[in-house]
């Protein structure tokens, strides 16, 4: 054939010979060719059941044309490996394929062991009691344990998974239980309380606080307490089950904290009267009443505690409601200052006082503008009848600053007043005519 198939029947080297032939002679041509045989992937692991942290050695066992390894081992670390018999550890639980792929010069091949190595874990050793009097309910929660192993604390022991054990005496008793599997054993203990009721018992991070409070509370109960109810009058959250909540105060008072505490025995309750003391911040308002030259003044603000009253005329009060009965008419600037434990608050107002004079009644309309002003007040008034007038201005202590004669007026009149050369601050304007006043504050503002 131009171009054959041949099939060796064994591996080896062969040498080729190739003639070609035409007219005009031979031609000879030799090559050695390698005759090899596809490879045959297989190994095995030297324990397939292990524990957390064990190691695992693998051997190739393949055929013998192979020339490279590629080990993938899920699970493991490494998690992969071109050597021929590699060492690796296993730190997870579970179970966990190996795949090997071998190399030869014929080409490769692979195979894949499914679940090839289990990885256990040793067993965790946890239990709940539950009391019923001197009557203890154990449950197991425990996982990967194949044996158990109990000690009541009081001489008794139990192999049972799920114990109910009843105590002679009421008491405290060290718990104990051993569980056990193929990789090793774990004990966990517990104090158990036979048939002791829990007693309640808490405490504040701060009986006091001004404005919005956070306070931290602590459960100090004691006998194996395993649920809490907080009730917080005027807090937020107003319940908590936590066993040391949070709570808000926003609102300004004196509140009760309860707490109920559970245990399997039963139940315990402590109340805390008046406990949680918030203070609002104290703000300065007052309300003022006039008799004449005797004034009551109110306080209205909120939470005040510590009062100095200051009345503009060098008399000063520590009243809440003081009484003042000033000794000259004009106008005074009184002034509060509020307090409490938290702040401090004042504010100040103008009063003008005036000499319980009949009112003018000639004025039937007066207008003043602008007011506040930064020279001049123009006055705009119209009068039943035609009088004559004495305009008077005073500052707040009193103090006539100027008086003008206004005669011959018809039934309107307009006026105006130049306080250029006088202080920024509030004045008050009079008219008077006989045993009549009509009067009319002006600010002037520069």
């Amino acid at each position: 054939d131009i171009s054959p198939i041949h099939t060796y029947a064994t591996e080896g080297d062969y040498t080729v010979t190739l003639i070609a032939t035409n007219s005009c002679g031979d031609n000879v041509i030799t090559s050695t060719v390698g005759a090899n045989a596809l490879p045959s992937a297989n190994g095995s692991a030297s324990i397939t059941a292990v524990c957390e942290g064990d190691e695992v050695t693998f051997t190739d066992m393949s055929s013998d044309n192979v020339t490279g390894w590629l080990w993938a081992f899920e699970g493991a670390t490494p998690a992969e490996s071109t050597e021929q018999n590699p060492v690796v550890t296993y730190n997870l639980e579970g179970t966990f394929d190996v795949s090997l792929i071998v190399t030869a010069t014929a080409g490769t091949d692979e195979i894949l062991f499914t679940d090839l190595v289990t990885v256990s874990a040793l067993p965790s050793s946890l239990f709940i009691a539950v009391n019923n009097m001197q009557e203890v309910t154990f449950t197991n929660n425990s996982m990967g344990a194949t044996t158990y192993a109990w000690d009541f604390g009081d001489g008794n022991t139990s192999s049972d998974i799920n114990p109910i054990h009843t105590y002679d005496v009421e008491g405290d008793y060290i718990v104990s239980l051993t569980t056990t599997n193929q990789c090793g054993e774990v004990v966990s203990t517990q104090t158990i309380t036979a048939n002791s009721l829990p007693t309640a018992n808490g405490s504040a991070s701060t009986n006091k606080g001004c404005g919005t409070t956070e306070i931290q509370f602590t459960d100090n109960s004691s006998n194996n307490v395993i649920g809490w109810l907080w009730t917080f009058e005027g807090g937020n959250p107003a319940t908590s089950t936590e066993q040391n909540p949070i709570v808000i105060y926003t609102t300004p008072g004196i509140y009760d904290v309860s707490l109920i505490v559970s245990a399997e025995a039963g139940d315990s309750e402590v109340i805390y009267d008046d406990l949680i003391e918030i203070v609002g911040f104290a703000t300065a308002e007052f309300d003022i009443v006039a008799n004449d030259l005797e004034y009551s003044f109110t306080y209205t603000g909120l939470y005040g505690e510590n009062f100095i009253w200051d009345f503009g005329d060098g008399i000063t009060s520590s009243e809440i409601n003081p009484v003042h009965v000033y000794e000259n008419y004009g106008m005074y600037t009184v002034n509060l200052r509020a307090s409490n434990e938290c702040v401090e608050d004042n504010i100040s107002k103008d009063i003008d006082i005036i000499s319980s004079v009949l009112v003018l009644s000639a004025i039937t309309d007066l207008k003043i503008f602008p007011n506040p002003a930064i020279d001049r007040f123009y006055i705009e008034m119209e009068l039943v009848e035609s009088v004559d007038l004495e305009m008077q201005v005073m500052d707040i202590h009193g103090r006539l600053v100027q008086k003008q004669s206004l005669t011959n007026l018809g039934l309107k009149v307009n006026h105006t007043i130049d306080l250029t050369n006088e202080p920024s601050g509030t004045y008050l304007l009079r008219f008077v005519n006989g045993s009549q006043v009509r009067n009319a504050k002006i600010v002037l503002s520069k």
